[in-house]
């Protein structure tokens, strides 16, 4: 970088004003800095702990998922049960109803016709 030096009063400048416009400058950069590296660690900071609530979060997701798929398995076998006391129910109303017409003096339509005397 070329530096040109010529003499400040030359253009008609005070020189203890530009001096003190120049350290005023300097001083407001460095307070710029100071404020610049709290603001880049207050936002590490934050990044952190976003990256803990993600972390977090992903956790939960998985256990949901998972607590998800079982309740996928519960809900199968329970229709599954529930088809099969469906099915044993209407076994049991079919016996009772033969039972029934046995008992009332139906023997052709009842379970006495299909036992084998004895």
């Amino acid at each position: 970088m070329v530096s040109f030096r010529f003499r400040r009063a030359l253009l008609g400048y005070n020189r203890a004003d530009v001096d003190q416009a120049i350290g005023s400058s300097a001083a407001e950069l460095r307070n710029a800095d100071r404020r610049a590296d709290k603001a880049e660690s207050a936002l590490s900071e934050v990044r952190g702990e976003l990256d803990h609530s993600r972390s977090g979060l992903l956790e939960s997701r998985r256990e949901a998922d998972a607590r998800a798929g079982r309740v996928r398995e519960l809900e199968a076998v329970v229709s599954w049960l529930a088809d099969r006391v469906v099915d044993r129910e209407r076994e049991l109303r079919t016996v009772r109803d033969e039972l029934s017409r046995d008992r009332w003096g139906d023997p052709e339509r009842g379970l006495a016709k299909r036992t084998p005397a004895t």
